[in-house]
């Protein structure tokens, strides 16, 4: 199960940082001033256009004064909507006819044709002012139409190319800057993925994410059909049942449930400021927001209860595999210091001393065995279960690798064991006791696939700030296909020797060196056999020696 916990206390924080700087976002329009300020503006607009007209010459007012007139009133459509533009158009029409048609200073026409010229200009200026802002307004509704399909591309690849918990920060993000809201929280309720990811002020966050007060809530819309199209749901005003104590946040707070059939799986949170009014355009955009969300939510719990389907197919895996190692290879051991034993009990049969001697070798040697196979699994389950911490001390692993060596001259008394490393080395941070348990297992997997009176070689340098351990045998190798799983527990390489062993000691000692910090590999030498190498890290000792001991 997922259980993370994310706010961002600040715009533009967040994964989409990563895709602003491919690709600019749209500029949003800058939201519209007030209604007496577009009013007030037009009128503003018609007063420069009578004062560029008085300059004119007096032959000039009429024709000319009409033509200044209208690019006002044009301008007015480009920069506010229809209805400024309405009033520019009758506030230039009487002005034209009050300061530039004699008698000046009247409402009067004298003349016929000045009436058809002043009603043409009425005309025309309602006309092309209504053209005019229908166009501005054709112009805004594209533009935000391609900022919306630029975010619902972006909230796709967020959510299918980052780890879940981020993509929803970067879409909280987004959609904060898209629906200019002080916060955007997401939240995701849903048994395998437990989430949440926030954007906006600390303050606007807290308010959001409670959701306390009246608030606006997204109704389901229509769902598309093959004979007819969808459609995004109306906003719904709601009023708490109850009022908390304290001040109300000063915040329009609005919830867009997040759905999968008939399941909710979370809600998008917005709080937005108390001049702002959240639309059609607002509702189209967060119903398809809250279904991409929900694919990416039922992809994520998909995923989650994959991995957890994994985690139990290995897990029984394992199980059968360590209960087929305890069963073969704990059994075979314990057969042979049973009937050593039991050969030794019986009082009927005078066995001689080398008899005698003879059944104690084998109990000793058997007991060896199945204590290592012990060692290996306990070893591998503290691994495993990432509480192993080696007791690091200064020492030479020079002498290390000797000891091991000592303590194993009778198994490799049939070999040839060669020793390439310096009398004295240099002293580096390891655990003795695990070092010398990984070249012991790596010596002892060197002697079983080496036949009688073949070599192993047994080589330790120190270059790059590591200390490289290499241990190489003159048996079969390793097939090509087996060198990637080698170190897998419980694994045994194809061969005569395959049945053999516990396959836990290749992984104990990669267990042993990764936790160390360093690496552990296996290759093919050049005299065809196995070549196994250890490197840790060595880096070169400053300061006074006795400050190591």
């Amino acid at each position: 199960m997922i259980q993370t916990l994310k706010d961002e206390g600040c715009e533009g924080s967040g994964p989409y940082n990563r895709i602003r700087t491919m690709e600019p976002i749209i500029p949003r329009p800058s939201r519209l001033p007030s209604a007496s300020a577009r009013y007030g503006g037009a009128l503003v607009v018609c007063a420069v256009a009578t004062a560029v007209i008085l300059v004119l010459p007096r032959a000039l007012w009429l024709t000319s004064g009409a033509l200044v007139y209208l690019l006002a009133v044009l301008a007015v459509a480009a920069l506010w909507d229809r209805g400024p533009a309405i009033l520019a158009s009758v506030v230039s029409f009487v002005a034209l006819d009050f300061m530039f048609i004699e008698p000046r200073f009247t409402l009067s026409i004298s003349s016929a044709d000045e009436w058809v010229a002043l009603v043409a200009y009425l005309v025309v200026a309602v006309v092309t002012s209504q053209l005019a802002a229908g166009q501005r307004e054709r112009y805004l509704d594209a533009e935000a139409r391609e900022r919306e399909a630029r975010l619902l591309h972006d909230l796709t690849d967020l959510l299918g190319a980052t780890p879940f918990s981020t993509a929803l920060s970067g879409a909280c993000d987004r959609l904060r800057a898209e629906l200019d809201a002080e916060a955007v929280v997401i939240v995701v309720d849903v048994d395998e993925v437990r989430t949440r990811a926030a954007a906006g002020h600390p303050g606007a966050i807290d308010a959001t994410a409670a959701l306390t007060g009246p608030q606006t809530v997204l109704g389901e819309g229509r769902t598309a059909t093959a004979e007819r199209s969808g459609r995004a749901g109306r906003w719904l005003r709601v009023a708490p049942a109850y009022r908390p104590a304290g001040a109300m946040p000063r915040l329009q707070l609005a919830r867009v449930a997040i759905r999968r059939g008939n399941d909710e799986l979370g809600s998008i949170r917005i709080g937005w400021s108390m001049q702002r009014r959240a639309g059609a355009r607002e509702a189209r955009l967060l119903d398809t927001v809250a279904g991409q969300l929900a694919a990416a939510i039922e992809r994520e719990r998909l995923r989650a209860q994959a991995t957890e389907t994994e985690a139990l197919r290995r897990a029984s895996e394992l199980k059968s595999v360590l209960l087929d190692a305890v069963s073969h290879d704990l059994r075979t051991p314990l057969s042979a210091i049973l009937a050593s034993a039991d050969s030794l009990l019986q009082e009927d049969v005078a066995w001689s001393a080398d008899d005698r001697g003879d059944f104690l070798v084998t109990i000793e040697q058997e007991a060896t065995r199945l204590n290592r196979i012990v060692g290996n699994l306990l070893d591998l389950g503290r691994i495993q279960g990432g509480v192993l911490v080696p007791a690091r001390q200064w020492h030479d692993p020079a002498l290390v690798v000797r000891e091991a060596l000592h303590r194993l001259a009778d198994a490799a008394s049939e070999h040839d064991v060669v020793l390439d490393a310096p009398a004295e080395m240099a002293p580096i941070f390891i655990d003795p006791v695990e070092l010398d348990q990984v070249i012991a297992n790596l010596v002892e997997n060197a002697i079983k696939y080496t036949p009688p009176a073949g070599m192993i070689i047994i080589s330790v340098t120190r270059a790059d700030d590591e200390l490289r351990i290499t241990i190489e045998d003159s048996g079969p190798g390793i097939p090509r296909t087996a060198l990637p799983h080698v170190f897998e527990p419980f694994y045994r390489a194809p061969g005569p020797h395959a049945g053999s062993g516990s396959g836990l000691g290749l992984a104990v000692a990669e267990g042993l060196i990764r936790a160390h910090g360093g690496r552990i590999w296996a290759e093919n030498g050049a005299r065809g056999g196995a070549a196994f190498t250890i490197a840790l890290p060595a880096p070169a000792i400053e300061g006074p020696a006795e400050l190591i001991e």
